[in-house]
C-alpha cells in the first residue's frame, strides 16, 4: 500500500477539489433561492448544512418538527427542525436543509415550505 499511496493520493485530490466545488455551487443556490423566497439565511461559510428561519404565522399552531412531518410525509420533502442543531428563537421557525440532496426539486420544495409557514 505504500507504494501505491502517491498514485492514490494524487488521484483523490480531483476528486476532492470536485466535490469542494459542487458543494460550493449547491450551498450558493440554495442560499440565493432562499433569500428570494424572503427567509432569513445564515450566510453559510463552509459544511453541507443551511440554517433558515421565518417568522412564525400568528395563524399556524403547528411546531417545526409537525411542518417536518408533513413535508415528508405529503410531499417527500426532508429538512430538519433548526432544534437539531441548536438553531431556534422564538417567533420564528428554523429549519436545516443540506446542501447535498438533489437540487432539480429544491426550489418548489422551498416555496412549498414557505406556503406551510404563513398559513
Amino acid at each position: 500500500i505504500q507504494e501505491i499511496y502517491p498514485d492514490i493520493h494524487s488521484k483523490s485530490l480531483d476528486f476532492q477539489n470536485e466535490m469542494k466545488d459542487s458543494i460550493r455551487n449547491s450551498r450558493e443556490k440554495i442560499f440565493k433561492e432562499l433569500v428570494s423566497l424572503g427567509f432569513e439565511v445564515v450566510r453559510p461559510s463552509g459544511g453541507i448544512h443551511t440554517l433558515f428561519r421565518i417568522k412564525k404565522s400568528l395563524k399556524l399552531s403547528l411546531t417545526e418538527e409537525e411542518i417536518v412531518i408533513k413535508l415528508l410525509k405529503e410531499h417527500k420533502v426532508f429538512i430538519h427542525p433548526g432544534y437539531f442543531y441548536d438553531y431556534e428563537e422564538n417567533g420564528y421557525y428554523s429549519f436545516v436543509i443540506s446542501v447535498l440532496d438533489d437540487k432539480k426539486d429544491i426550489l418548489e420544495a422551498l416555496k412549498l415550505l414557505k406556503s406551510i409557514c404563513l398559513q
